[in-house]
């Protein structure tokens, strides 16, 4: 197979590796990305490979599968990691729920201890009313039966 005939086949996508005869090199187009009609008019003009930078493509060629091959470990980590961490808020969110859930009943029951605080405060003022108002007629009562025995006892000392 001659060159031209082996860029026309590469350019049909029938084949994407060309071996040199006399250096025996691997050589490998990216085939999608090559402008064949630039290669096949310089085959046409006389122009061919000289195959002096054929190592230097084949050395790009292995660079760029390599990069591509780390570019794709590069995602697939970076998505495994990507999902941790998406399990990990989802568990902080479901944590911060219930934690949230928690200072929400504690509010309840605090509300519900302010009201009894302030049904007992009230009570007190009353009951605390009540018995100041029976202690002074208590008081009232055991000045006036002093008095009475007083007055008595004066009277029999007198007599």
């Amino acid at each position: 197979m001659i060159l031209y005939d082996t860029v026309q086949a590469c350019r049909l996508g029938a084949i994407s590796r060309l071996h040199g005869d006399e250096a025996d090199v691997v050589v490998e187009f990216p085939v999608l990305g090559m402008d064949f009609d630039f290669v096949e008019e310089s085959f046409e003009e006389g122009f061919g490979f000289d195959g002096s930078s054929i190592r230097g493509f084949q050395e790009i060629q292995e660079s760029v599968e390599q990069l591509a091959v780390d570019i794709q470990e590069f995602r697939n980590g970076a998505a495994s990691e990507v999902s941790k961490i998406s399990q990990a808020a989802g568990e902080v969110n479901r944590h911060l729920e219930d934690a949230s859930q928690m200072l929400s009943d504690v509010d309840s029951e605090l509300d519900d201890l302010r009201n009894r605080a302030d049904e007992w405060k009230n009570r007190f003022r009353s009951i605390t009313l009540a018995a100041a108002i029976v202690l002074s007629i208590i008081f009232i009562w055991t000045i006036y039966a002093m008095v009475m025995l007083i007055k008595q006892s004066w009277a029999e000392l007198k007599s």
